[in-house]
């Protein structure tokens, strides 16, 4: 009662497609149509809170060129009487990467760039146990990001590469608000900024193998010494698009860890760690990374928070990072299992893990998970969490396929969500019914899509 699905009627239509009008080209398009906003959330697998993007785009892509436009409008799902106006919009978004190599043994050199274009009608501010955050300003936000750079690899005696990276990076970005905050939060006010980044780095890595009849053993020690001379952090004026990351294995060689433009990071920073690649006879294999992260000199950006609150309690803000350690690996291509964790060495403490297991049979294929995550009151998680889940899927005909999955949190002992399905997909038709609860809603939902030589549409 009292949401703005009290109605006697209700519905929605959704629609994509997807062409390739000339050679390297895709163009396509996303629309959902809904009589309320909270319908997707109450009768499909689209949790409350989500998003239904209205885009239309085009992409170019070849083995050296990438190009992406999109014009996008976000409806944000859940109870809200109309689309909910601090929802920003991007018209457009363009990205692109070109990497030209050089002849051989003189490097490459790399281009890419992004041009944001944010437009929010109201100012998106939440507050969780306590700790208030803003999300998004109101207000028009253009920002225009080129960065350039070149790199070579050099194989030194003893077998050590070193790959030495050059570059600069160019940021211009004009913020027009009008509106102020709500009280307690910072304002941002019309602003313009034009930065320039010069960016070195040094990537040293000792490769070591050893082989043992059928088995290859790899191990590589790696440093990593990276420099961006600028001490401007908020390159984007209101961070709409680097609003958080997870310090893990994946992103511990990075040059810049933040996940948008809007942010970047600054002076002289060391990564330091290893890796361990072993193949074996059987067609087992494993890849072990750990390594930690130092800054040395000049604006740890890691360390500044900005009103999204990145930056704070990442494991990267002061001197000495945590440590962090991962894994994944395959024991005859049946058995399969990954799992990383984040280590506080001053706290000794894991503050974050997790671990995935599963085997794959021509009669069923079962995934196990546990999730981590220790308390932190500066991001307004205020006790432990621990979730695990498990999702089975088993073949029962040919072309069908049927899969389920169960999630629990531990914590409070109770179920998270749960859901059901059955697929048909012969490669040209696909089609799937699938249904899914959570201690507070559940819903049902339908899909099928067409696939042919110049494209697919889906329904």
């Amino acid at each position: 009662m009292g949401t703005v699905g009290d109605r006697d009627w209700r519905g929605a239509i959704q629609v994509s497609g997807r062409f390739t009008p000339t050679k390297d080209w895709v163009a396509g398009w996303s629309y959902s149509l809904f009589s309320d906003n909270a319908y997707l959330s109450d009768y499909t697998d689209v949790a409350k809170g989500d998003i239904a993007t209205n885009q239309i785009y085009g992409t170019y892509l070849t083995a050296d060129t990438y190009l992406d436009a999109r014009a996008q409008h976000f409806n944000t799902i859940g109870n809200y009487p109309t689309d909910d106006p601090a929802q920003a919009n991007t018209l457009p978004v363009v990205k692109f990467d070109k990497v030209q190599d050089l002849a051989e043994g003189y490097g490459r050199i790399s281009i890419s760039g992004e041009l944001l274009s944010v437009y929010r009608q109201a100012n998106q501010a939440t507050t969780v146990n306590g700790v208030s955050s803003v999300t998004g300003y109101e207000g028009n936000k253009q920002h225009l990001e080129l960065e350039a750079a070149y790199e070579n690899q050099w194989v030194l005696p003893g077998g050590v590469t070193a790959t030495p990276y050059l570059g600069a990076r160019l940021d211009a970005a004009r913020f027009d608000g009008s509106v102020p905050p709500p009280p307690g939060y910072p304002a941002q006010s019309d602003a313009n900024l034009l930065s320039l980044t010069p960016i070195a780095a040094m990537d040293l890595r000792w490769p070591l193998m050893a082989t043992n009849g059928g088995d290859t053993h790899l191990v590589e020690p790696v440093l990593q010494l990276v420099y961006r001379g600028s001490s401007a952090t908020n390159v984007g004026i209101t961070n709409d698009d680097a609003q958080s990351f997870v310090f893990d294995p994946s992103n511990l060689f990075s040059y810049n860890r933040f996940d948008g433009i809007d942010r970047q990071e600054t002076g002289l920073r060391a990564n330091i760690g290893g890796h361990y690649l072993g193949s074996f006879a059987d067609g087992s294999w494993l890849d072990l990374v750990a390594g930690e992260s130092f800054q040395l000199l000049g604006t740890n950006a890691l360390g500044v928070t900005d009103p999204t609150l990145v930056g704070t309690s990442t494991g990267l803000g002061s001197t000495a990072s945590y440590i962090v350690a991962g894994g994944q690996g395959s024991w005859q291509n049946k058995v399969f299992g990954a799992g990383k964790v984040q280590f506080d060495p001053n706290a000794m403490k894991v503050t974050r893990g997790g671990l995935t297991a599963g085997f794959n049979t021509p009669w069923f294929s079962a995934t196990g998970s546990y999730i981590y995550l220790a308390k932190n009151p500066a991001l307004g998680t205020i006790a432990d969490e621990h979730e695990v889940g498990a999702s089975l899927s088993i073949p029962v005909a040919d072309y069908w396929t049927v899969t389920g999955s169960y999630l629990h949190n531990i914590g409070t002992n109770k179920w998270a969500s749960a859901s059901a399905g059955v697929t048909y997909d012969d490669g040209y038709f696909t089609i799937s019914g699938s249904g899914s609860a959570t201690p507070t809603s559940y819903g049902f939902g339908v899909h099928f899509g067409l696939k042919g030589p110049l494209g697919s549409v889906a329904f």
